[in-house]
């Protein structure tokens, strides 16, 4: 892929050429490519990816999930420096875990009812009902999105988790960041929320 300069036909060129060219924008930066038929294969495994890829889109549009949980996904992809939003990495992580285990749950919103606890729900990613994967989740928080010292371990119960944070490591009433992550089962550990900001409510 070539970077344009100008004035290669134009300043801000974009489209194709006689199907020979093809003119874009990548992440802000002008492109010019050669034309390539696309190609659209049916395998059953193509198939079967697609359908995985389009469940996870629909769970980043899902009612249920939290404003404050798609932002997170933003915060883990910046604090990775990676080149993706977090809508992007959502997708990945949630296709990846859903073909190992399509019963799996994940982050969906957060309360502080007090006490230095941190409840967070969960959400089955097959159909969006209350999170019932077995087994603990982990949870890694800090003072800084690149700072998790801490963690505790909570399973489920009814949807919900309850993780105890360590004063020694968020006062109470400070506030901290959290990510949540557990492995699948063949061991692969898959993040179940993105990096997000909490109160340790006294």
């Amino acid at each position: 892929m070539a970077k344009l300069n100008a004035p290669l036909m134009s300043f801000a060129a974009s489209g194709k050429i006689a199907k020979s060219l093809v003119y874009a924008t990548w992440k802000g930066i002008d492109t010019v490519r050669q034309y390539v038929v696309p190609s659209n294969p049916k395998t059953p495994a193509q198939q079967a990816q697609r359908s995985l890829l389009s469940m996870a889109v629909n769970l980043w549009r899902a009612s249920w999930l939290s404003q404050e949980f798609r932002d997170s996904w933003n915060k883990l992809a910046s604090t990775r420096g990676l080149a993706m939003s977090g809508f992007n990495l959502f997708t990945g992580q949630v296709t990846k875990l859903a073909a190992e285990d399509p019963d799996a749950s994940i982050a969906s919103a957060l309360d502080t009812p007090g006490g230095n606890i941190l409840e967070v729900s969960f959400k089955n990613i097959d159909d969006g009902s209350a999170g019932d994967e077995t087994g603990d989740f982990e949870l890694l928080y800090g003072n800084s999105p690149d700072d998790l010292v801490g963690s505790a371990t909570a399973a489920l119960a009814a949807g919900n988790a309850s993780f105890t944070i360590d004063t020694n490591i968020i006062e109470s009433g400070a506030e901290g960041w959290g990510l949540l992550r557990k492995p699948s089962a063949s061991g692969t550990v898959f993040d179940r929320s993105g990096i997000f900001p909490f109160t340790n409510s006294v």
